[in-house]
């Protein structure tokens, strides 16, 4: 399995899973509406992982909290542009890239909530699955720069 390595106050560092650093705990924020029409994971999903940012806050210092809200807040737009473009153009296999690593980096902030319509996207990547919809962009915009105020909110 492959692990995460979270630096902790000592200067060492503490391996965690990715089922670890997805285990979110209570609700943090209001539940938002789910991606698609028959997605009721997402709805049911907390915008960030109180477990997560506790650990992030623990582990990390100011600085690195910091560099990584700045870093999502980099990325994220051209990750959002690249999910778009691939709905757009109907390149499955681009869409499925695009929200994999939109996944990746959102689970590891503990932004539960995107993490989970990156990934309802992610598999939305067979010629039996239902076309991803204008709306579906518009609230992973919407849920993405929500993500974004709350990182900032409680990491830095």
């Amino acid at each position: 399995m492959r692990e995460l390595a979270i630096p902790n106050n000592n200067s060492s560092v503490e391996p965690v899973s990715p089922r670890q650093a997805r285990r979110a705990g209570p609700a943090h924020r209001e539940v938002a509406p789910p991606l698609g029409d028959g997605d009721a994971g997402a709805a049911a999903v907390t915008l960030l992982s109180p477990t997560m940012i506790a650990q992030l806050r623990k582990t990390l210092s100011d600085d690195m909290r910091e560099h990584l809200s700045s870093g999502f807040a980099t990325v994220l737009p051209g990750r959002l542009t690249a999910i778009e473009n691939a709905i757009r153009s109907g390149d499955r296999e681009a869409l499925r890239h695009a929200a994999h690593l939109l996944r990746g980096t959102s689970a590891t902030l503990g932004a539960s909530r995107l993490s989970e319509m990156c990934r309802t996207l992610e598999h939305a990547n067979s010629e039996n699955d239902p076309v991803v919809a204008e709306s579906q962009i518009t609230r992973l915009a919407a849920v993405a720069a929500e993500t974004q105020r709350a990182l900032q909110d409680e990491l830095v």
